[in-house]
């Protein structure tokens, strides 16, 4: 799968893999927001399209991050 950029994540799982959908849950300040724009770097980084969707953070948060 593609690499999530986290090796820990990558060795448990395998990495993302088409038609997959991942749900990512902590508690608030948890790092979920931190977790989902590392990813999304990482997806970047090797050449995919990204897609970022989130309640939390407005639009120049994303791109700051």
């Amino acid at each position: 799968g593609l690499s999530t950029g986290i090796d820990q994540i990558d060795k448990h799982t395998g990495g993302m893999r088409k038609g997959e959908l991942w749900v990512i849950g902590a508690n608030t300040s948890g790092g979920k927001s931190i977790l989902m724009l590392q990813m999304a770097a990482a997806a970047i980084a090797e050449g995919k399209t990204v897609a970022i969707f989130t309640l939390e953070l407005g639009t120049d948060e994303v791109a700051e991050g």
